[in-house]
């Protein structure tokens, strides 16, 4: 799997864009929270049993959100505390998905507490180490000490990180989460259910836990609260540099590669392409040729398809992409080389952390792959039904402007959406933009040709 060599974090009025990088500055994914839609994953909560069925094994747990989230558990399970799982009990439960159109977020009993190096796993005892670590006199000496800390029906799972970390360090953050996980219980006892025991991480944060490992070389940012942010939330002083000069894209030059994500087609060396379309039921990717080419087309048939197959895995992963993939590879007669390009796909795939699942060739010439769903892609964010930019991009896109431009006054002049996005979910960070920039902003609606057009003037 491609190392993270750097990781790229900016902070936009309205959202966060984080970009993980390798060796040669490529970007392997982009992550984006926006201000009002963060994830509730890895939040902590002291839920209500709203209702148990056990003819299909599930809980709906009242949280004191908009919707119930959904728990798979059996007769007689107890929470981490000990709290049997029965309707009306208070019982403390971790957001293990977040809510998708109708449905609640997922539920899950087990509660991981996650440090530095180490993950805590109260109710759950055994020693775990991570399986990057190969060495096996540092799998043991790890193992043996989280065993000698004696902690009574609680478990560890060593990180990657924890290969070159001392024993007492090690001993000091797992009493650490020790701590946190009895500060949990104290907290559990005391509230009144639902209610948040452990509010959740921001995309920053839990970047800085599940991305950083010893391979890391940099992690540049633009924001003051964002280095503070992640300096609590792990040791990461050698390797953090704030950029001062312009948002952090900019600084490490990906900027470019972050809007080419956004579109559907994705040139080839070869002078072939695949596009991209993405809908609510599934993602179709369409392998083109190019024009030209002569000779043998069995074996310009093979090249395009190895090489869009390597740029699908990139795509998949870069943009976020999930769900029922189906890829229309170029027609080729024999099947020594379809199998070589099945074998160059599930190579490409091996690097997505998600585990990707590739199937044969079926009789229409098509490949599905499937990719477990982690949130919304960057289309689905950023774009609207029609492909183009969506309203509420547009605004984020003029407070970014308005954030660098600064000056002392400013008008707005936008389409009806925009003004929409502005003063709906974005108007937290329009607000805190103004208080930033201490003057307010003026929202004009004007008549446009196309539905991205805007002015930004100074007010008169």
């Amino acid at each position: 799997m491609s190392a993270v060599h750097c990781i790229a974090i900016e902070a936009r009025p309205g959202e966060t864009r984080v970009a993980l990088l390798d060796a040669n500055n490529t970007p392997l994914q982009f992550l984006v929270e926006r201000d009002h839609e963060r994830s509730l994953v890895g939040s902590v909560y002291l839920g209500r049993v709203a209702a148990l069925r056990p003819n299909i094994g599930a809980a709906f747990i009242d949280l004191g959100e908009d919707v119930d989230g959904f728990l798979n558990v059996k007769e007689g399970a107890q929470d981490a505390c000990g709290t049997v799982i029965n309707e009306g009990a208070a019982v403390l439960v971790q957001v293990m998905r977040d809510a998708e159109g109708s449905k609640g977020p997922s539920l899950g009993l087990q509660i991981d507490i996650a440090g530095t190096h180490m993950v805590m796993t109260p109710g759950k005892s055994g020693i775990g180490v991570s399986k990057r670590i190969t060495d096996d006199a540092t799998r043991e000496r790890i193992r043996a000490c989280l065993e000698n800390l004696n902690a009574e029906n609680i478990g560890f799972v060593a990180r990657t990180t924890a290969e070159h970390v001392d024993d007492d360090n090690l001993k000091l953050e797992a009493q650490a989460l020790c701590d946190k996980w009895q500060a949990f219980q104290e907290d559990a006892k005391r509230a009144a259910a639902p209610c948040v025991i452990r509010p959740p991480m921001s995309l920053a944060e839990r970047v800085i836990n599940d991305w950083v490992r010893t391979g890391t070389q940099e992690i540049v940012v633009d924001s003051p609260e964002t280095s503070h942010v992640l300096r609590d939330a792990g040791d990461i002083s050698g390797i953090l540099r704030q950029s001062a000069r312009c948002p952090a894209f900019e600084e490490v030059g990906i900027a470019d590669a972050f809007e080419s994500a956004l579109l559907p087609t994705v040139p080839l060396r070869s002078g072939g392409s695949i596009i991209i379309t993405e809908t609510p039921a599934m993602t179709t990717v369409d392998v083109n040729a190019g024009r030209g080419h002569g000779g043998d087309a069995e074996r310009l048939a093979l090249d395009v398809n190895i090489e869009a197959a390597e740029a699908t895995a990139r795509a998949i992963r870069q943009r976020n992409i999930g769900g029922l993939i189906a890829i229309d590879f170029i027609r080729m007669k024999k099947q020594e080389n379809k199998s070589a390009v099945l074998a160059a796909l599930r190579k490409a795939c091996a690097d997505n952390p998600r585990g990707l699942r590739v199937g044969d060739f079926s009789a229409f010439g098509l490949v599905d792959v499937v990719c477990r769903r982690d949130g919304k892609s960057l289309a689905e964010q950023y774009l609207s039904s029609c492909q183009t930019k969506s309203a509420e991009t547009l605004a984020i896109e003029i407070l970014a402007i308005l954030d660098e431009r600064r000056g002392t006054s400013a008008t707005v002049r936008v389409s009806k959406a925009i003004e929409d996005a502005m003063r709906g979910p974005l108007a937290e960070s329009v607000k805190s933009l103004e208080d930033r920039l201490g003057f307010a902003i003026d929202i004009e609606i004007i008549d446009v040709v196309t539905p991205d057009h805007y002015e930004i003037m100074d007010s008169k």
